[in-house]
């Protein structure tokens, strides 16, 4: 009841055209299909990687969106975090899931908070958090160590770049949502999955705004 409220007093700034209490552009992106691997873009695929069980991602990498994202990335646009939120969670409600019990995000190292004001995967979880009423933890994932930067990299490279760089706090038999902002390979959350089974959770799924693999690759 309060979040409807106040987004009647204040309506959320769209992330595409950034105006208050917009919601055609959101509803004209091009959704995926959601049978399909957001990897490899077959269907019933297996390429889950050894630790992450499922994936949700529902847009692209690509034209007005992405540009969009690195604005709310690079060039301080954090409330788009709210509007990226409320479009996954109603997604979301869409697909057959395990019951999550907390909702996590891929961290920064220390490092990486240098010349940055903040974490948009931190942002969008929060958001979501808040809008499905799942817990976040906020301190379930930290990076343990420095990375070189993954857009630099092959895919191969990645996974050597990320290799138990993370850790994770007790989670036994937790199903876990893993919130990233924009999946590429997979590397990075299957290595915080990886993190997260090692400190037992159940499961767990990654949910991204948008993946890019498929969009370089042209599939």
């Amino acid at each position: 009841m309060f979040e409807t409220v106040k987004n009647l007093i204040y309506p959320l700034r769209c992330p595409i055209c950034d105006r208050p209490g917009c919601r055609a552009c959101l509803d004209q992106l091009n959704r995926l299909d959601n049978r399909r691997c957001p990897l490899c873009g077959g269907l019933n695929c297996r390429c889950r990687g050894a630790f992450c069980d499922g994936y949700f991602v529902p847009f692209l990498y690509e034209g007005e969106l992405r540009s969009s994202i690195l604005r709310m990335k690079y060039s301080n646009r954090p409330s788009y975090a709210a509007g990226f939120a409320a479009l996954l969670s109603e997604l979301f409600a869409e697909r057959e899931h395990p019951p999550f019990t907390r909702i996590a995000h891929v961290p920064f190292h220390w490092t990486d908070k240098l010349g940055r004001d903040y974490n948009a995967s931190l942002l969008v979880a929060k958001q979501l958090a808040q809008r499905t009423g799942i817990p976040h933890g906020k301190r379930v994932l930290r990076k343990t160590r420095r990375t070189a930067k993954q857009h630099d990299l092959t895919a191969a490279e990645r996974r050597n770049n990320l290799s138990d760089c993370f850790a994770a706090s007790n989670v036994k038999g937790e199903h876990i949502l893993l919130v990233d902002d924009v999946l590429t390979t997979g590397s990075t959350v299957n290595e915080c999955a990886r993190a997260l089974k090692q400190a037992g959770a159940a499961s767990v799924w990654s949910i991204s705004v948008a993946v890019s693999y498929l969009a370089k690759d042209g599939k």
